[in-house]
C-alpha cells in the first residue's frame, strides 16, 4: 500500500458516499468500486498487490456498515486479478442474465445443441458469431441458457440448478462434474475445447454470483425431509425421488423443491415395487433370533430418515459369518455404492470426507478401534463437525459438519469405548454351516431379483411407522431416546406386540454394559473387587494399589492398564454409566480436608438401573385404536423381566442367592 499513497481515497471515491446501504447491496458495490480501481490502477493486478487493496476496500466498507468483510474482500481479490476479457465481461453481462430462469424454449436450445455435437465440428448458428467474442462470454451465455438458479449452501458452497432434457439437475459449482457440463456446452457452441484460463473466469464469475446474489438453500445427500415426508433420491438418470408420508409412499419426478446432489461413486436404487414382503430380508442376512431381527429391521428403517442421532450397528462373528455380506446387502438397500465397504480411516479428515460422499458409513473388518476413531464416531452418529485447513491457503478454514448412520463389522467387539457403546446395537452373527452357504454369484442374483420389492416393503414399513409414531409415548427412555420410539412404532405396524420391540434392545442395552466393563483391565478387576467386598470407599491412589494385587503381572504390563490415580479415575469415570446400569452404585469426589485433595472413589453393589434392563411402561394406542394405558379395562398381559441381561441359572440365581437383594429388584411390566 506504501507505493500507492493516494489509494486510500481512490477507495472512497470508487465505493461512493451512500447514507444508507442495505447488506445485500454491498457485493455489487464491491465488485463495481474494484473494477474501477482495476482500470485507474492497473499496476494493482501486474505487481501482486491485489491482495492488500482488497483487504484495503473491505475495511472500507466495513467502517461504512458492511458485513461479511472476508468474504468482501475476496469478491474484490477476485475483480482485481481478472484478466482483461474476464473484467469486460464482468462488467457488461448484468446479474439477470445468469439468474433468470429461460424455460420457454430449453427444450428446443438443447435438442439443437444436442445435434450439432452430433455433426463433429460443425458449429452452431446464432445471431452472433461465437468466434467474435471471448470464451468466457461464450461459456456464460450458453450456460444462461439453462442455469435456472444460483444459490449457495450455509456453508458458503455454490450451486447450480440446471435444466437437462426433461429433468432438473443440481450441481456444485467447485466441481469436476459442472466444469465438464460448461466445456460440453462450450463445445456444442463453437465445435473447439475452452482454454483453461477461460473456463476459470467463467466459474469464478458464477460462483460469486451464486454466492452473493443467489439465497441460501438446503441441498441433501440421497435422503431428505420436509414437514412430515421423507423424501429419498433414486440417483436414477431422470433424478426421480420417492416420497414417503404416514399414508405410504410415491415416485416423484423431483419437482417439489427438494434438492439433492449426487456423490461421486453413488449408485442408483431401484424403483420399487409394491407387494413385497419385509421378512423375505431375513433370509438374505445371517441374523438368528427374533431380538436381532427386530433391532436388525428398527435400525435399516431408521437409517432412512436424513435426521439423527443414529444408532451405530456392529456386526461380530467368526470367520465365515456373513458379516461383509450382511453390511453389503444393508447398504445396497438404502445407499448403493461403487465402494459400499470401507477400511478404517487415517485420519478425521478422511472420516469426514467419507461422511460427505455417503449417507451410510459402512467401516468394514475392523480389528481394533483407537480412541481417536471411537470418540469421532460419537460425534458422527449424534451430530458433530470438523473444520481444517483449506488447501493452498494460511487462513481460510474447511468446515465439514453431518450426521450420519454407521455399520461397524469386525471378528472381535471392536467397540470398547463407554461412550460408543452407549449409542450402539450390538448383533453377534452365527456361524453358517458348510451346507448353508451358497455361491456369490447365486447370492447376489437371487438379491439383485429380489430388491426391488425388498426396497418396496421397507418403504411401507416406514410409512407404517410413521402413522403410528404419533400415538406412541414412552414414560422411560434409553439413551437413543428417538431410535426407541421409532422402534416401539415399528413393532406395533409390524405386530411385533407392544413393548416387544423395547425388551429387544435393553437386553441388547444389558449386554453392551457388559461389553464396555469387560473390555476394560481397570474396569473388570473393580467389579470383581466390589462383587467381593460389596463397596469401596477410598482414594484413587489406594483402589490403585488395591487392584494393582489382585491382577497378573501380564496385566499390570499391558498398556490399557491405568499407570496413575488420574488414569485410573479416568477410566472409571468412563464407564461408571455401565455400571450404575449393571447395578452398581458409584459416585466420584475430591478429598478437600487435606491439602492434596486427592481423588476419591466411593462405590458398592446396589439397586440395577430400570433402564438397561426391564421395559419402561408405553403410552398411546395399538393398531386396532385401544389406548395402551396401564390401568384401563381392557385386558392385560403381564411380563416379569429381571433387571439383569441374562436369565438366572435357578429360582435363586446363579450362585444360589436371592436375585432381587444381589442384582437388584424384580420389575413387573404390564402392557
Amino acid at each position: 500500500m506504501n507505493k500507492y499513497p493516494d489509494i486510500a481515497s481512490d477507495i472512497r471515491d470508487a465505493l461512493g458516499d451512500p447514507e444508507a446501504v442495505e447488506s445485500f447491496e454491498w457485493p455489487s458495490i464491491i465488485k463495481t468500486a474494484a473494477l474501477k480501481l482495476r482500470r485507474s490502477h492497473p499496476e494493482i493486478r501486474l505487481n501482486g498487490n491485489a491482495s492488500q487493496v482488497a483487504d484495503e476496500i473491505a475495511c472500507i466498507a466495513e467502517e461504512r456498515g458492511a458485513n461479511d468483510p472476508v468474504g468482501l474482500a475476496a469478491l474484490a481479490q477476485d475483480c482485481l486479478t481478472l484478466d482483461d476479457e474476464a473484467a469486460a465481461i464482468a462488467e457488461c453481462l448484468p446479474v439477470e442474465d445468469l439468474t433468470e430462469n429461460k424455460t420457454q424454449n430449453d427444450s428446443d436450445n438443447l435438442g439443437a445443441d444436442e445435434e450439432d455435437c452430433n455433426d463433429g465440428n460443425k458449429k452452431k448458428e446464432s445471431p452472433s458469431d461465437p468466434e467474435k467474442k471471448s470464451a468466457s462470454r461464450c461459456i456464460l451465455e450458453e450456460a444462461s441458457k439453462y442455469i435456472l438458479d444460483l444459490f449457495h449452501t450455509d456453508e458458503h458452497k455454490g450451486f447450480a440448478i440446471i435444466q437437462t432434457g426433461d429433468h432438473q439437475e443440481v450441481l456444485a459449482i467447485r466441481t469436476r462434474a459442472f466444469r465438464l457440463w460448461l466445456g460440453r456446452l462450450f463445445y456444442c457452441a463453437t465445435g473447439g475445447a475452452p482454454h483453461h484460463q477461460a473456463l476459470a473466469d467463467a466459474l469464478a464469475i458464477l460462483e460469486g454470483k451464486a454466492l452473493f446474489d443467489g439465497q441460501v438453500r438446503e441441498v441433501n445427500l440421497r435422503t431428505a425431509s420436509r414437514d412430515r415426508f421423507i423424501h429419498i433420491d433414486l440417483g436414477d438418470p431422470g433424478w426421480q425421488v420417492v416420497r414417503i408420508s404416514p399414508d405410504g409412499w410415491t415416485v416423484t419426478d423431483g419437482s417439489d423443491g427438494v434438492l439433492f446432489r449426487r456423490a461421486r461413486g453413488q449408485l442408483a436404487l431401484p424403483i420399487p415395487i409394491t407387494g413385497g414382503r419385509i421378512d423375505k430380508l431375513r433370509s438374505l442376512v445371517n441374523i438368528s433370533s427374533d431380538d436381532d431381527w427386530r433391532l436388525l429391521l428398527a435400525w435399516l428403517t431408521y437409517a432412512i430418515r436424513p435426521i439423527g442421532p443414529y444408532p451405530v450397528l456392529a456386526l461380530h462373528g467368526e470367520q465365515g459369518a456373513a458379516k461383509s455380506t450382511t453390511a453389503r446387502v444393508l447398504k445396497s438397500i438404502i445407499d448403493p455404492s461403487k465402494a459400499p465397504l470401507r477400511s478404517e480411516p487415517r485420519d478425521v479428515r478422511d472420516l469426514m470426507i467419507c461422511a460427505s460422499s455417503s449417507h451410510l458409513i459402512v467401516l468394514d473388518n475392523l480389528s481394533s478401534m483407537p480412541q481417536w476413531l471411537s470418540d469421532c464416531l460419537c460425534r458422527l452418529a449424534t451430530g458433530g463437525g470438523f473444520g481444517t485447513r483449506e488447501l493452498y491457503s494460511d487462513d481460510d478454514e474447511v468446515l465439514f459438519s453431518s450426521t450420519r448412520p454407521i455399520l461397524l463389522t469386525g471378528i472381535e467387539e471392536v467397540a470398547s469405548s463407554g461412550d460408543l457403546l452407549d449409542r450402539s446395537i450390538l448383533l453377534n452373527l452365527p456361524t453358517i454351516p458348510e451346507d448353508g452357504r451358497l455361491e456369490e454369484a447365486v447370492f447376489w442374483q437371487r438379491f439383485e431379483g429380489d430388491r426391488p420389492q425388498l426396497f418396496g416393503a421397507l418403504l411401507d414399513a416406514v410409512a407404517g411407522t410413521l402413522s403410528e409414531l404419533p400415538k406412541v409415548r414412552l414414560l422411560a427412555l434409553p439413551r437413543m431416546a428417538d431410535f426407541s420410539r421409532w422402534g416401539e412404532a415399528l413393532g406395533r405396524f409390524l405386530g411385533w406386540g407392544e413393548g416387544a420391540f423395547l425388551d429387544s434392545y435393553r437386553r441388547n442395552i444389558g449386554e453392551a454394559n457388559e461389553v464396555a466393563v469387560e473390555s476394560s483391565p481397570a474396569g473388570t478387576a473393580f467389579r470383581r473387587l466390589l462383587d467381593e467386598t460389596g463397596s469401596w470407599d477410598g482414594t484413587a491412589t489406594a483402589l490403585l494399589e488395591r487392584l494393582v494385587q489382585t491382577v497378573s503381572e501380564k496385566v499390570l504390563e499391558g498398556r490399557n492398564w491405568p499407570k496413575s490415580a488420574k488414569g485410573l479415575s479416568g477410566i472409571l469415570r468412563r464407564l461408571a454409566p455401565a455400571f450404575r446400569r449393571l447395578g452398581y452404585e458409584i459416585s466420584f469426589e475430591r478429598e478437600t480436608e487435606t491439602k492434596k485433595r486427592e481423588r476419591v472413589v466411593r462405590a458398592k453393589v446396589g439397586k440395577r438401573s430400570s433402564e438397561s434392563s426391564g421395559p419402561s411402561d408405553c403410552q398411546g394406542k395399538s393398531p386396532d385404536g385401544r389406548t395402551s394405558t396401564p390401568g384401563n379395562d381392557r385386558p392385560q398381559s403381564s411380563a416379569t423381566v429381571r433387571n439383569s441381561p441374562y436369565e438366572p441359572d435357578g429360582p435363586d440365581g446363579p450362585d444360589g442367592d436371592d436375585p432381587a437383594s444381589a442384582h437388584g429388584e424384580e420389575v413387573e411390566w404390564r402392557a
